[in-house]
């Protein structure tokens, strides 16, 4: 009987990974950065742009004094994306008379925060300035509090998810693609522990997911169809509806096992039962 319940638990075996299906596809999800700059470089920072723009005379509440002049700059001139992201080539200032309190090569955080519209700074896209940094950092160093899906230090570059389609190879054919972990081009990804290969090509847009694992589960996608098996007539099914995804059957590599367990399980019984009739006479 131990060899009938070996055969039993052979052929069931091999029957279940027989009916497997291995993802012939899968996907990755990359970050692609774009840089989301305001609509328009302002007026008073074009190279013949009107000084006396962004100027008022008097005192202002919380608004930047150039000097000892009367002369105030509004807070949309003060410490603007523009202004400060281009910091390095140009020596801008609105103020009169050689005067350059406004700067943002002289402007601290706190200053920037103090006398900018909306107290933002050069943040933009819903960024908020915070001076976490220090409130003496010069306005070039800011680094802003940016909103989900915005990076960079004035929250000026859109992270967006895309999505490559990739398909299963035997092996790389071209030993010159690198891993997609460092390319936005043609590339190849591996599942978790490195048991399967895929060849990723580049794409513009991002692709449409069609119900399609990960490349990195795809392991554990197969050990989970595995383990979703049904018994019906004493025979093990396993049901997977992945065959919709562009899915394979891996049932022409392991038929060959189900042939010679079953042939060596009928060998046993055969034996078996000889071997019991034999005992009786």
């Amino acid at each position: 009987m131990k060899y009938l319940a070996i055969c039993v638990f052979m052929t069931t075996y091999s029957m279940q990974q027989s009916d497997v299906h291995l993802p012939l596809q899968c996907v990755i999800i990359q970050k692609r950065q774009a840089i989301v700059p305001p609509q328009r470089v302002p007026q008073f920072l074009h190279v013949d742009g009107d000084k006396t723009a962004c100027q008022q005379h008097g005192s202002g509440h919380e608004t930047l004094q150039c000097g000892n002049t009367d002369v105030y700059i509004k807070s949309e001139c003060v410490c603007t994306f523009y202004n400060v992201n281009e910091a390095k080539y140009h020596d801008h200032t609105a103020c009169p008379n050689g005067e350059n309190s406004d700067d943002v090569k002289r402007l601290t955080c706190r200053e920037c925060a103090l006398f900018s519209l909306h107290n933002k700074g050069p943040c933009i896209n819903g960024g908020n300035l915070t001076c976490k940094t220090g409130e003496n950092v010069l306005a070039p160093d800011i680094q802003c509090d940016c909103p989900d899906d915005f990076e960079g230090m004035f929250c000026e570059n859109r992270m967006e998810n895309v999505t490559r389609i990739c398909d299963m190879v035997t092996e790389p054919s071209s030993p010159q693609l690198i891993n997609c972990d460092l390319t936005k081009m043609d590339c190849f990804t591996y599942s978790e522990n490195k048991k399967y290969a895929f060849k990723c090509n580049k794409t513009e847009e991002s692709q449409e997911r069609k119900g399609l694992p990960l490349c990195s589960e795809i392991e554990s996608v197969i050990i989970h169809t595995i383990g979703k098996t049904t018994t019906e007539s004493g025979n093990v099914r396993v049901e997977s509806n992945n065959t919709r995804h562009g899915y394979t059957s891996r049932a022409d590599k392991l038929t060959p096992v189900l042939t010679l367990t079953s042939v060596y399980c009928w060998f046993l019984n055969i034996k078996t039962f000889a071997e019991t009739l034999l005992l009786r006479v």
